[in-house]
């Protein structure tokens, strides 16, 4: 009989050690590229860290739609310094930490769509990884998106964020159940940075927050960021329940938040007007950089 075709790695072993391969669909500096069509991809039976299911890196003009992607062992659809990315109609499940479900890093001209995601890790995201990459972070837009972020954060821009990162908009969204309570930078509507970049004209507009556990706004630095946050705009925001809007700069290397407006929201159908009904919780932020009802629109 012949023998088992063996794959040979092709990765760096994981920080857990883990053996890794590519992505399962796998592109890399590749054109007009699309993968469709009612399936399901399934990795459950794969070890943790194995592989993501579906990776583009260095690509442009690239769809991904009508797909199910199910168990994903590491992060499950991820784009790294594209243009043109469509991605619609995707159902998306996980449990595993590190089965981040759809992430944006160093690309532009994007559009999210009609998506549910349920995963292990962060949802609908944004980030900067590679210093060196030459695609602007820009042109990026989520679009009637769903997330059920059991253990992690629900949408924004996450944690990695080297170089810098502006003109995103989450739209016409929701979090139904955000779970995780394990630390402080966790929430359902997040910008919560890591790296040194400016982050501006960031907007979160016409989304529902039915149930958080924790925070269902958080913008927070870590205290290794340097990051400039300017102009993180939240509008028409239908916040559910009494846990706070948390805002937390605790960089020690200069990083600087302000300007974030809050435009037209309400919590459990009252309109928010003032800091008490927002139900602000700061640490090392004064309130003059947090602007009620004062339309941060840029035209």
């Amino acid at each position: 009989t012949m023998p088992d075709r063996a794959e040979t790695p092709m990765l760096d072993p994981a920080w857990s050690g883990k053996t890794r391969w590519n992505a399962l669909f796998w592109g890399k500096g590749v054109e007009n590229v699309k993968i469709g069509g009612r399936g399901m991809i399934d990795l459950s039976k794969l070890d943790w860290h194995a592989r993501s299911a579906i990776m583009f890196e260095s690509c442009k003009d690239v769809e991904v739609e009508g797909v199910t992607l199910n168990n994903s062992p590491e992060w499950t659809l991820y784009f790294m310094g594209c243009r043109g990315i469509a991605v619609r109609d995707i159902l998306l499940f996980g449990y595993r930490q590190n089965s981040d479900g759809i992430c944006l890093a160093d690309s532009a001209e994007a559009v999210v769509e009609n998506c549910f995601a349920r995963s292990g890790d962060d949802l609908f995201e944004v980030k900067s990884m590679d210093a060196n990459c030459t695609v602007a972070i820009q042109n990026i837009l989520f679009r009637r998106c769903n997330g059920w972020p059991d253990k992690a954060r629900g949408m924004g821009i996450i944690y990695e964020s080297v170089r810098d990162i502006s003109d995103i908009r989450f739209e016409d969204c929701s979090i139904g159940f955000a779970s995780a309570v394990w630390q402080d930078e966790l929430g359902s509507l997040v910008v919560i940075l890591g790296g040194g970049a400016t982050v501006t004209d960031i907007l979160f507009e016409d989304i529902e927050l039915y149930s958080n556990a924790l925070y269902p706004v958080n913008v927070t630095l870590y205290d290794i960021s340097a990051a400039q946050v300017d102009d993180i705009r939240f509008k028409d925001l239908d916040i559910r329940g009494g846990e706070p809007v948390r805002v937390a700069n605790h960089s020690t290397v200069g990083g600087k938040i302000k300007n974030l407006y809050f435009d037209n929201c309400s919590r459990n159908g009252m309109p928010v007007k003032t800091y008490a009904r927002l139900g602000l919780k700061l640490t090392n932020m004064e309130k003059a950089d947090i602007l009620l009802n004062q339309s941060g629109d840029n035209g």
